[in-house]
Parts: structure tokens; C-alpha cells; sequence
């Protein structure tokens, strides 16, 4: 679940910053894949049918708990062992 989704979904800032929600990931890791596939439009894969928005944006008005399952499901294709 991403920082950003707190102001614009009103949640409770203790909950995204929770270190149930909390990976360290390396930057390259982080650039090359998680932010290029949040980029995408038309996804089809982890839990997401983003047609014609992003994928960052669709996910931004998904509840906590899918935002955090698409979440856990892109690290893992991304090669982060959670």
C-alpha cells in the first residue's frame, strides 16, 4: 500500500506505516520493476484489470487489503521473497 493513498483515502497513516506494511527492497528493484509496472496500462495480472489506467491508479481506489495483496503479489514477481 502506497504512502500516497493516505490523504486521498483518508486512512489512518499508523496502518500504511505498519511494519506488516513495510519491505526494504533495493532501489534498482524498486525502479526497474515495481515503478514500471505501477506505469502500465491495460494489466491484467496481480489481482488488477486496469483497462485504460494505470495500474497505480486503479489500485489507488482498491480497499487496503486488496492494495496490500496486489502489493505482495508484484514483489514476488518482482523477485522479492516475502
Amino acid at each position: 500500500v502506497e504512502q500516497s493513498t493516505i490523504a486521498k483515502r483518508g486512512w489512518d497513516a499508523r496502518a500504511i506505516h505498519n511494519p506488516q506494511n513495510l519491505i526494504q527492497i533495493p532501489t534498482r528493484v524498486h525502479q526497474a520493476c515495481i515503478n514500471s509496472w505501477m506505469a502500465k496500462k491495460n494489466v491484467t495480472m496481480f489481482g488488477v484489470t486496469s483497462k485504460s489506467l494505470t495500474m497505480r491508479a486503479w489500485t489507488h481506489n482498491q480497499s487496503f487489503s486488496k492494495q496490500h495483496e496486489i502489493g505482495i503479489r508484484l514483489l514476488r514477481h518482482c523477485g522479492v521473497n516475502i
